[in-house]
Parts: structure tokens; sequence; C-alpha cells
């Protein structure tokens, strides 16, 4: 292969228990991370609003002084 995937072969020792408990095992580690996708995109929106709604302007600068974000109140000022 050249795209840099690595081969992965089973072990033709598996038993259909074993493969049917890895393929649970992994579809419960994929449902875990959408779900945890899922909780970080809402505490986004929350965050979001929340400061889009202050009354105050508020900016965000990086370590090197550039604006990273500033809310609409901030902008008018």
């Amino acid at each position: 292969m050249t795209d840099g995937a690595t081969p992965v072969q089973l072990d033709p020792g598996y038993g259909p228990g074993q493969l049917g408990q890895v393929e649970r095992t992994f579809d419960a580690m994929v449902e875990t991370a959408v779900h945890q996708k899922l909780e970080i995109e809402e505490a986004r929106r929350t965050l979001d609003e929340a400061i889009s709604n202050l009354g105050d302007g508020l900016a965000f600068y990086d370590a090197d002084e550039r604006l990273v974000f500033c809310n609409e109140q901030m902008r008018a000022l």
C-alpha cells in the first residue's frame, strides 16, 4: 500500500463471538464519540449565545496580541 495505511489481517483463530464483541465495542466507542461531539457543539452554542447577549463589549486576543474574537458590542465601540 502506498497511501501510508497499514494493512491489518485478522487472526483466523477468532471465533464469531469474539469478532462480535470487537464490533460491539467499536460501535459503543463511536456512539460515545458522537455523543461527546454533540455535547461540545451544544456547549459552544450556549457560550456563543451568552457572549453575544452580553451588554458589554468583549474581545479575546492571542499571545501575540492578535484579535481572535470580539462580540458585536465590542465592534460597536
